[in-house]
């Protein structure tokens, strides 16, 4: 391609208790009485799944050995927390007993145990939470520290009647300035200051098809107006770009959005948009919704933005597009089988930017997941509803 021929929501619970959550809270109170009857996968009335829980069993909270030591003065300091709880890291119950395991109720599963690890591949830490989590057999609530809850392991548990919430609104600023960075040098054509360097080469970018765009006034579609979307319009219109909206429910317009739609209005939104952005969770929905016939309808000069997940885009069709020139350019974070296999063209394509599924990655997410974490289990105790439960089935 000419201008690139250089190289390269929250869903919170309300109402009753949840019968799996009833059974994981171990209550010092006392509000397990002994003899209290639950349902062990969260289903009252199944069978073979009741279990009688004595106010003195033990409740054990599992965490990483870097939170068990950085949280550990904040959790027992607080009032409820005494004896039959505990705190237990991965480590010490890596090869417990099964009696130890099924005293494990609440788990919360931090970035330092994740490292690595994609949705396709685990690291060791990982793997050996994942294998403590399903032997823990009375497990009621785990803390994920993601937004999304599409790994493999967390469709298992929510299968037993898990309650899972996530960390939606750590990294939300953080993924949108992401997706700003990728659009800001896709405009600017950073690729080309690359090769550049690489080559030694002095080159003409002052007129031109290599000539970077004027992002003000171009109009930039977001699709997943929620809080990552609005933060990223929100930093576009402040570059004086006209913002265009699209969520799975209608809404009045608001500001940072000059205009607000439905995931329906995509075919004809795509259209319009000089820069189309995926900030959307992945769902039945949304999954390959960014196809060859999608791409198809972008304007020629159009970019497009991934930060969402790697399944909402058909990455073959991704592929031909920027080959064939249906659209100028992409920044890519995620991708539908991750690491990214090294055969894969995305990596010799002149026109597109990757990084390691890593927008929301910074210094400060940490202790903004553990405070959903510690907020979440004072709720959990005083039975208010959890930030950020989540919709396995949505």
């Amino acid at each position: 391609m000419a201008s690139w021929s250089g190289r390269r929501c929250c869903a919170c619970w309300t109402g009753s208790i949840h019968p799996s959550a009833i059974e994981g809270r171990g209550w010092p109170t006392g509000r397990l009485l002994h003899g209290s009857t639950v349902d062990r996968q969260g289903l009252r009335g199944h069978p073979h799944h009741e279990q009688r829980i004595a106010k003195s069993q033990m409740t054990t909270i599992l965490t990483s050995k870097h939170v068990a030591e950085t949280y550990r003065k904040a959790i027992e300091a607080r009032p409820w927390f005494q004896p039959p709880w505990r705190i237990r890291h991965l480590d010490e119950m890596a090869h417990a007993p099964a009696a130890e395991l099924d005293d494990i109720r609440i788990a919360f599963l931090s970035s330092d145990v994740l490292g690595g690890s994609t949705v396709d591949r685990h690291d060791p830490a990982m793997a050996l939470f994942c294998e403590v989590l399903r032997r823990a057999g009375n497990l009621a609530w785990l803390q994920v520290p993601s937004s999304g809850v599409d790994r493999p392991i967390y469709q298992e548990l929510a299968r037993r009647g898990v309650v899972l919430t996530t960390a939606t609104g750590a990294a939300g600023e953080t993924v949108a300035l992401t997706a700003l960075t990728g659009l800001l040098a896709l405009s600017r054509r950073l690729p080309l200051w690359v090769q550049g360097k690489h080559d030694h080469a002095w080159l003409n970018l002052r007129s031109g098809d290599p000539e970077p765009r004027e992002l003000r006034g171009e109009k930039v579609l977001i699709v997943g107006a929620g809080q990552i979307g609005t933060h990223l319009a929100r930093m576009c219109k402040g570059l004086g770009m006209r913002t265009h909206g699209l969520r799975r429910q209608v809404t009045a317009c608001a500001d940072p959005y000059d205009e607000m739609g439905t995931i329906q209005d995509l075919e004809a939104a795509v259209g319009t948009a000089d820069w189309v952005v995926a900030t959307c969770p992945l769902t039945a929905q949304t999954r390959g919704i960014f196809n060859a016939s999608l791409f198809a309808r972008f304007q020629p000069h159009a970019s497009f933005i991934n930060v969402a997940r790697g399944g909402v885009a058909n990455e073959g069709d991704l592929i031909d597009a920027l080959r064939q020139g249906r659209i100028e350019a992409a920044y890519l974070d995620v991708f539908e089988v991750e690491p990214l296999p090294k055969d894969s063209p995305l990596w010799d394509l002149p026109n597109v930017l990757l990084s390691p599924h890593s927008a929301g990655d910074t210094r400060g997410r940490h202790a903004r997941i553990a405070e959903i974490f510690l907020s979440n289990l004072d709720r959990w105790i005083e039975d208010r509803p959890l930030l950020n439960r989540a919709d396995i089935a949505g």
